[in-house]
């Protein structure tokens, strides 16, 4: 029997990441909601990444996050593998933010952590296709208990750069020389506002998006670390949202989209229903 979920759209509203968990399991019910939303999410892109879900209790000893203890409390953990180019981070990334905001969804916290663990506390208990390596690790579970002295000095910092950039600076209408008024977005409006409140590596949104009548294409303003992980992300949050508003279309990557200052990712075109004004 399916379980009481909130809304996708909600669900990317209502995620902030959460450093403090506490020991409650997530009932079976739940977990087995998970288990099925991670063997049916798929990507519409070429790289390689899987989700794995684990346990506290499979770990030998104490799973570490850092030094000083990024997180604590939490019992369940999504782990991403994926290679080693850019097309799997990019895959990573929208495949595993559709798993996050499923979660959320059905009432757990989570946070992203891309390098304060220790990979050797998770690589005895996955199975890592050969090629892949361990890039994130997410944990998952009921918000509470106790914060740690790490875990608040970073929200404090994160609420430094929690405000997001204007619509106009990251959404463009036809070309980069015309930033976009988000009440000429037409269809592409609350997708666009999923993209703009999606998480990134240290807030710095580094996507920039030009849109058109029927199409979407999507450049990233920098080539970091996790730069095409946060893409992937981004995508998600713009496909989930077009789906519960039954907008629909396809990601393709297409020819003479490249830009002097922004790296062209790919491009998102509509369906056009027959008698639908372009």
């Amino acid at each position: 029997m399916a379980l009481g979920r909130i809304s996708a759209i909600k669900a990317m509203e209502e995620r902030v990441s959460v450093r403090n968990f506490t020991d409650q399991p997530i009932e079976q019910d739940v977990l087995n909601e998970i288990e099925m939303e991670i063997k049916d999410t798929e990507s519409p892109f070429p790289g390689h990444a899987m989700i794995h879900l684990i346990k506290r209790s499979d770990f030998k000893g104490e799973v570490s996050f850092g030094s000083y203890g990024f997180v604590s409390g939490g019992e369940y953990f999504l782990v991403g593998t994926c290679g080693k180019n850019k097309e799997d981070d990019l895959t990573l990334g929208y495949i595993m933010e559709k798993v996050v905001i499923y979660c959320t969804s059905l009432g757990l916290s989570s946070v992203w952590l891309g390098g304060s663990f220790r990979k050797k506390d998770f690589e005895n208990l996955i199975l890592i296709p050969e090629g892949q390596d361990i890039r994130v690790v997410i944990p998952i579970g009921y918000e509470g208990g106790q914060k740690t002295m790490m875990a608040k000095f970073i929200e404090t910092v994160n609420s430094r750069r929690d405000k997001r950039k204007e619509f106009e600076e990251l959404f463009f209408e036809e070309s980069f020389d015309k930033p976009m008024d988000k009440n000429e977005a037409g269809s592409f409006a609350e997708a666009l506002r999923m993209v703009r409140i999606a998480p990134s590596a240290m807030n710095k949104q580094p996507w920039r998006v030009i849109v058109s009548s029927d199409a979407v294409d999507f450049y990233l303003s920098e080539n970091g670390d996790f730069s095409w992980i946060d893409m992937g992300i981004a995508l998600s949050h713009f496909e989930m949202a077009l789906t519960e508003d039954h907008v629909f279309g396809s990601f393709t990557k297409k020819e003479n989209k490249e830009d002097h200052k922004f790296t062209y990712i790919t491009s998102f075109d509509k369906f056009i229903e027959e008698g639908e004004k372009i």
